[in-house]
């Protein structure tokens, strides 16, 4: 499905994993293509986005497909949460103000490298996801 977005070209959908949705998108200053990678995947702000690497929208869907196990928060890994239904355990990255959640991790390691990524207002807490949602529920240690 493509659909036309201001000032940045074509936009084509894909429901690539159940927890994530990619587009892919025309960068109008070079000709080429980036992803844009929404979470959870009804999110209207973007949780990752990559380069304008890619030289057709195929290109980068295919890519998405092939790197996402390796790059996204493997929800299997994460152990569930006793306490609520529903939810995962694991390290959220996370901006307290304004409120942006930017992903859950089962390693430390691996979530301190995505904050320091997403810029100085974030931070590394171990507590509790809600799978398909933005919550994160943390306290201190």
């Amino acid at each position: 499905m493509c659909s036309n977005r201001p000032n940045a070209g074509t936009k084509m959908k894909a429901e690539i994993m159940t927890k994530y949705r990619c587009e892919s998108v025309d960068d109008i200053s070079t000709g080429r293509v980036f992803i844009e990678v929404y979470y959870p995947e009804n999110a209207t702000q973007v949780f990752r986005a990559s380069p304008p690497d890619f030289a057709t929208h195929e290109e980068a869907q295919d890519a998405f497909t092939r790197i996402a196990t390796a790059v996204l928060p493997d929800f299997n890994l994460l152990p569930a949460d006793p306490s609520n239904s529903g939810n995962v355990l694991g390290f959220g990255v996370i901006n307290p103000s304004p409120w942006h959640f930017g992903g859950i991790y089962s390693d430390e390691k691996d979530a301190r490298k995505i904050a320091k990524k997403l810029g100085a207002h974030y931070d590394v807490h171990y507590g509790s996801h809600r799978l398909d949602s933005d919550d994160f529920i943390y306290g201190a240690l």
